[in-house]
């Protein structure tokens, strides 16, 4: 499963300055741990022209620009291109527009938590253990698991 980000909603909740590149810097850093805890792809879109300078991947991130459209447009667009997609965003207009896929909608206050109960940069490594016949394995801890149901209130998720 994919996520796909609509950054000045989720920089808005963390109430993080929403046309600053410091922000979004540190937004994209903070999606970068939660896909590399989540073992996830994610896609974070901003609207407006590209600041100079800024990265459009880190880790599993990558990071959209809408320059003349609208960021709700390209979140929109993808959407269509394929299935089974998260989308984090508050706006209803958006959530209306993809109601046609199998999409689940996560509000960014209840992705703001998520993203807070992260563990720390150095705390998200995780630990390697030797299994059997000499093999590597991971052992983590399971902090938010799109596959079983997560109750989320219904004011802030709405699955379409």
């Amino acid at each position: 499963m994919s996520w796909l980000i609509d950054g000045s909603n989720v920089l808005g909740r963390l109430r993080l300055p929403r046309e600053s590149d410091a922000a979004k810097r540190e937004l994209v850093t903070l999606l970068s741990r939660f896909a590399r805890a989540r073992r996830v792809k994610v896609a974070c879109y901003f609207d407006g022209p590209e600041p100079a300078s800024f990265g459009k991947n880190l880790g599993s991130v990558s990071v959209v620009f809408s320059g003349q459209r609208s960021a709700d447009d390209l979140i929109v667009a993808r959407v269509a291109s394929g299935t089974s997609w998260t989308v984090v965003t508050s706006d209803q207009a958006l959530a209306a527009r993809v109601a046609g896929r199998r999409v689940t909608i996560v509000a960014p206050g209840a992705f703001a938590q998520e993203l807070e109960r992260l563990p720390s940069e150095g705390e998200g490594a995780l630990p390697r253990t030797t299994g059997r016949r000499g093999s590597r394995t991971r052992k983590t801890a399971t902090v938010f698991d799109v596959g079983t149901p997560t109750i989320i209130p219904s004011s802030e998720t709405t699955t379409i």
